[in-house]
């Protein structure tokens, strides 16, 4: 008798255990919180809006295609997948303080199930085939994200600027001046040779001493804030070692895909700080711009991201 009570008792806990799963599947939300952000929830689908536009292609580029699925790869002591929900994660952590600015400066009161019935709303106002049109190009979901925080942002150094004061901007002119100088200007003696040409090294010595070479080619080129939109190729080829070429005389041997060549400063004028009631409006510009990236940044260090139960969920593919 005690034996059959037991079964029963094991048969009714088993049975209850069944239906509370099953419950617990039934009553799992359609779109999940993946992650807390202070007061603010981000759901899977806000989650993967942004990751599947912002990293999914960049990081792909680095898995290993012969892996039955690339987000297993190896990837800086992790794998491909910890990766990419990390850098999402703190991503959502820019976006939700982005929003908690915008609340500070009545802006707007965001959560993303507004802003989806906004969206929503925008579709059924458009142009009759259910999609938000700005010029000719039509707006995903994203789009609009991005599209609101973008308007919003600038609202918000709107309101900075209202209430900033003159000698704020005036000290940022003063205490960057290299941000506001005319562009500077190089003249360059400018020596070339086939990267066929034998003892290119050579004849390329002897044409920068003066020596009449005809193998080699010659040019002078002005590198200013004018001409420097035909010389893109050249900015290139020297990359980070322009610094060095702000001395008369200073002389680089480099190469590109055709050509071994010799770059010699003949020249260097530095641009001329330019007058602040010139450049008043630039200047308050990146002044409320920094102020509204100290703001978020503020918001970014008071919280951080705190996974749910669903995080680990997150399907990305």
């Amino acid at each position: 008798m005690r034996k059959k009570r037991a079964i029963g008792l094991f048969s009714v806990v088993g049975s209850l255990m069944v239906l509370g799963g099953l419950a617990a599947v039934l009553l799992s939300p359609a779109d999940p919180a993946v992650l807390k952000i202070g007061a603010d929830t981000v759901t899977e689908s806000e989650f993967l809006m942004v990751f599947n536009h912002e990293y999914r292609a960049g990081l792909l580029a680095s898995a290993d295609t012969t892996l039955a699925d690339p987000w297993d790869s190896e990837y800086q002591g992790g794998s491909l997948r910890e990766h990419a929900l990390e850098v999402t994660a703190d991503r959502m952590l820019t976006y939700k303080a982005e929003q908690r600015v915008f609340a500070a400066y009545d802006v707007c009161d965001w959560n993303y199930k507004w802003f989806l019935k906004e969206y929503k709303n925008q579709k059924k106002a458009g142009d009759g085939a259910g999609e938000i049109k700005y010029g000719s190009t039509f707006s995903s979901e994203y789009d609009y994200y991005v599209y609101l925080s973008s308007r919003y942002r600038l609202q918000v150094i709107d309101k900075l600027k209202e209430a900033g004061e003159a000698q704020d901007v005036y000290n940022y002119y003063l205490q960057n001046p290299d941000e506001f100088r005319e562009s500077e200007s190089f003249v360059f003696d400018y020596y070339s040779v086939p990267l066929t040409q034998e003892n290119a090294d050579s004849l390329l010595e002897q044409a920068a001493a003066g020596t009449e070479t005809p193998e080699v080619t010659y040019r002078k080129i002005t590198l200013d804030g004018y001409t420097s939109k035909y010389e893109q190729g050249l900015i290139v080829d020297i990359g980070d070692q322009m610094e060095t070429l702000r001395v008369p005389g200073a002389m680089l041997t480099l190469e590109n895909e055709t050509e071994r060549f010799v770059v010699r400063t003949v020249s260097y004028a530095q641009g001329e700080v330019r007058d602040f009631a010139a450049c008043r409006e630039q200047a308050a510009n990146r002044y409320y711009q920094q102020e509204y990236d100290r703001l978020v940044e503020e918001e970014k260090a008071a919280v951080s991201p705190q996974t749910t139960r669903w995080y680990d969920k997150i399907e990305i593919s």
